[in-house]
């Protein structure tokens, strides 16, 4: 499905953001749905990458096999990537020259809002700290600072397949099977939470630590109003998003059944 939405969007991009590989399939029809749904049915029913044996005794027996080998993904993925290779040169062009311009941005606004400003920690270690908090992104609207497994629960009854979840997740929270991992105030394990740490892309996957140096969660993601932090911070607004350490430990010992993984990584229940 997700596939399917990237094609049909790049399927009428304005002409100079066209992607090769797209226009080859909507060239052909005068539906653009049409012409993708029938892409997308007609390799994914043929393709042989699906079949595991095949592709290990014949695709990945040696390199010729491998460049010699050719079905209508692989074909779309090759004019994807000799587009990319084509677009590079003034990719790196425009880097370039953004870049200059944003040093010379920074140094304006820092001369104009008087103040000093947090150093540029790009290509390096970096730790930022601060506090569990909620917010109030609109009057009367509270972002409370933790959502549970009740939420899961909650949007997958919307009917909206992004948010589909396994039954054992229902089952397991009507029994309150939540083991050591439920947060007391909740009466349910935590699944997520809000911190008013600064963060930017990258920093998906960073641990995140209490004060003592404990990990309590792994960062993921930004609010939809903090995605300005890249240029502005604020107390008000800006709140990124961690999984709670709690939630993917349950996932993995009552869902997952990974206790050897657990086990292997120290983890004592």
């Amino acid at each position: 499905r997700i596939f399917k939405k990237m094609m049909t969007d790049a399927a009428v991009f304005s002409t100079n953001q066209r992607v090769t590989a797209v226009d080859k399939i909507t060239s052909k029809g005068s539906s653009n749905e049409a012409m993708v749904n029938d892409f997308i049915n007609d390799t994914f029913g043929l393709t042989k990458l699906k079949d595991k044996n095949y592709v290990y005794n014949n695709i990945l027996k040696s390199a010729k096999a491998l460049n010699d080998y050719n079905d209508g993904l692989l074909l779309f993925e090759k004019d994807i990537a000799k587009q990319i290779a084509e677009l590079k040169p003034e990719k790196d062009r425009r880097d370039g020259v953004l870049n200059k311009l944003m040093g010379d941005y920074v140094n304006v606004k820092e001369q104009f809002l008087k103040k000093d400003f947090i150093p540029d920690a790009n290509s390096t270690l970096r730790l930022t700290y601060g506090y569990v908090r909620g917010y109030s992104p609109a009057d009367a609207n509270y972002m409370a600072p933790y959502t549970s497994i009740k939420g899961i629960l909650e949007k997958g009854a919307s009917g909206n397949p992004d948010f589909a979840y396994p039954n054992v997740i229902k089952d397991l929270w009507e029994k309150k099977d939540f083991g050591p991992f439920a947060k007391k105030e909740l009466n349910d394990v935590p699944v997520a939470f809000l911190y008013n740490m600064d963060t930017t892309g990258g920093n998906s996957g960073s641990p995140i630590m209490n004060a003592n140096g404990e990990l309590i969660g792994v960062n993921f993601d930004r609010a939809y109003g903090a995605t300005i932090n890249d240029y502005a911070w604020n107390e008000k607004y800006s709140r990124s998003i961690g999984v709670d350490i709690r939630y993917v430990l349950w996932v993995a010992s009552k869902i997952d059944k990974a206790d050897f993984l657990l086990a292997e990584m120290g983890v004592k229940l």
